[in-house]
């Protein structure tokens, strides 16, 4: 289990950070990384943590 909360974690910040490299609003990037993490994983539950750990990831981008 472990493994896969680090998978899914690593996943949603390479994505946002991607999309942060090619400067998209945080907005649109909420939208993508949202919509695409629940086409990857439909069965997660509670997918609103998705917003949060985007926009950390965003205000964490180096």
């Amino acid at each position: 289990m472990f493994t896969a909360i680090w998978t899914s974690e690593r996943g949603l910040r390479v994505e946002t950070w991607r999309r942060r490299d090619s400067a998209m609003s945080e907005e649109t990037i909420v939208s993508e990384v949202r919509a695409l993490m629940i086409e990857r994983h439909p069965e997660w539950s509670g997918q609103d943590w998705i917003e949060k750990g985007v926009g950390c990831f965003c205000s964490e981008h180096p």
